[in-house]
Formats: C-alpha cells, structure tokens, sequence
C-alpha cells in the first residue's frame, strides 16, 4: 500500500475472495508459491516451502483435507516429514517415499480452538 500527498492510500491486492459464512472455504498463506498449470495434462498443482499455511474458515463442521502429490524423492534424497496441524494440534504426520494421497479429517473444534 503506498500513500499519496493528500493522505488517501492506494492498494493493490493480488487475490481477493468473498464467501459466505455459511460455506467453509480455504486462502493459502505464507509459504505457498503461485498455481501452475501443465496444458498438456490439465492439472495444476501448487509448491510450498519447507512450512506453508493454510488459512481455513470451517463454518461450523469438521473438514477434509485431501493432500497428494509426486514421489518427492523424484526430487529429493531423502523423503519428507509432512505434518498437518490446527495451530498446535497435529492432526496427521506422514514420509511420503511414493506418489501419495492422503486425507486428513480436520476436526472443526480443532480450528476453532487454533484461532483466526
């Protein structure tokens, strides 16, 4: 946000979304890179850094988390710990060494506790 001489402001977002309350929905926050997109394959993905979070709106009611992805050791020597946490509660941990698909019951007494 930059400022101007007669002290209005100006701003520019880059992603912006409006729900409903009544709808749970989910904004990546920091550590996410921008959405790719393979045109030959359809598919488009998304790269996080060693810690990326994810901002979730639960409207009330307990949640599904569907992780998968590429075998990281396609990219890395030795596989990865991923953990899943409502702010200090882990929810799930696993070392993917394959391609994986994981699903992760988010307990919306979980996000609330874990805060805004």
């Amino acid at each position: 946000m930059s400022g101007s001489a007669d002290g209005s402001a100006r701003a520019r977002f880059t992603h912006f979304a409006v729900e409903s309350g009544a709808r749970p929905f989910a904004a990546f926050a920091e550590g996410w890179h921008e959405q790719e997109y393979d045109p030959t394959t359809d598919r488009t993905w998304r790269w996080t850094s060693g810690r990326a979070v994810t901002l979730i709106h639960h409207a009330g009611r307990d949640l599904t988390l569907r992780l998968s992805g590429e075998s990281p050791l396609k990219y890395f020597d030795d596989p990865p710990t991923v953990t899943v946490l409502a702010g200090e509660q882990v929810l799930a941990r696993f070392s993917p060494i394959a391609d994986f698909s994981e699903e992760v019951i988010v307990p919306a007494v979980a996000l609330a506790a874990a805060g805004p």
